[in-house]
């Protein structure tokens, strides 16, 4: 077999006496065979890099294409199922039903391995809120739920099933004229994404909701 170095040269060579000759077509044509047969015969092999641009070490030039790293593109990256939407490095999905609260946390701990979204700032909850849009587009109430509740003690609003306290809790000012008597039935948290604010109301009220997992998950 030509070595690596010897061929590559013989092909540059070639290349150089057909431009002199002025052979256009001829030289495309070379150029495309000599291509294909170098990394053949030099072992290139990266399907993965950004435009197919492969150096002769076999190194991705311009960088992988998204899903894969390594010097030659070949170590595949965690990634999303195509229902899911990719986010900062997690995965979400917003399932095309309204559930209780209660139910929620199960279809989204048990029915696809994950957890209710948390939405631990403003840039997070306006992502959520965008993505339950996009499938209820229709909905005239606009509300969505949280992981956000205070189930088992009256205004500790805590996580799920979890007992951290939520650090971002966006309460509209309505709720703090909300008599004690009825605020005791209130017990979990929705969004609104209208008026962009978080309300309180029954668990057993069925919203949408999204779901997160991490993208090693999958």
């Amino acid at each position: 077999m030509v070595g690596k170095a010897t061929f590559i040269e013989k092909a540059a060579y070639q290349h150089q006496v057909m431009l002199s000759l002025g052979d256009e077509s001829s030289t495309k044509l070379f150029v495309c065979v000599a291509l294909a047969i170098i990394t053949l015969v030099a072992g290139l092999d990266c399907p993965r890099c950004v435009d197919n641009e492969c150096q002769v070490t076999g190194s991705c030039d311009k960088g992988c294409i998204a899903g894969f790293s390594g010097e030659k593109c070949d170590v595949a990256q965690p990634s999303c199922y195509f229902d899911w939407t990719e986010h900062d490095g997690m995965c979400y999905k917003v399932p095309n039903r309204k559930e209780q609260y209660l139910v929620m946390l199960q279809v989204c701990k048990v029915d696809l391995d994950g957890t209710v979204v948390k939405i631990l700032n403003k840039e997070k909850d306006e992502f959520v809120m965008n993505e339950i849009k996009k499938v209820f587009s229709y909905d005239k109430a606009r509300n969505y739920w949280t992981a956000v509740n205070d189930i088992k003690k009256e205004s500790k609003y805590v996580w799920d099933e979890e007992t951290e306290v939520a650090p971002y809790l966006p309460l509209s000012r309505r709720v703090k004229y909300i008599s004690p008597r009825h605020l005791a039935y209130l017990d979990c948290v929705m969004g609104n994404w209208e008026k962009k604010e978080w309300l309180v109301t029954r668990c057993t009220d069925k919203l949408p909701f999204m779901c997160e997992r991490h993208k090693g998950k999958f």
